[in-house]
């Protein structure tokens, strides 16, 4: 078994966002950003397709194995959302990297999903959402 494993994540699994706590094991955490479209679903998470030109604003988290399960589980993986081994760049220094990140389908997305056409959830959340959590 491998000693940790990549995930990329672009809504409520985000340092300072309201799921973070399942990362509280993180050995790690790196700005990225990858093509995609990202949807506001209006029920306080984000969802993703793969399609699309946009930079979406991401973290690469770096996970023990035992935390996916329960990520698993948060994203309604496999019903709900897919799961994707894709390439993203570092903010920092435009390298690339991998991680797996939850998806959804084109066909999945609603007429009531909000388009996020900067691809930024945190921005988007801050100003759209009221406060959640302290």
């Amino acid at each position: 078994m491998a000693d940790s494993v990549q995930i990329i994540t672009y809504g409520t699994l985000m340092s300072g966002q309201k799921n973070h706590w399942y990362c509280r094991n993180c050995m790690g955490i790196v700005p990225v950003t990858f093509k995609g479209t990202l949807f506001d679903t209006t029920f306080g998470f984000p969802a993703m397709i793969l399609e699309g030109q946009t930079d979406i604003k991401a973290e690469l988290i770096i996970l023990p194995p035992t935390a996916i399960p329960d990520i698993d589980r948060l994203e309604g993986y496999p019903k709900l959302y897919g799961k994707k081994l894709i390439t993203a760049k570092t903010i920092y220094d435009k390298a690339t990297v991998h991680g797996f990140v939850y998806h959804m389908t084109r066909q999945q997305i609603r007429r009531s999903f909000i388009l996020i056409p900067d691809g930024d959830w945190k921005t988007y959340h801050k100003t759209h959402y009221r406060k959640e959590y302290i």
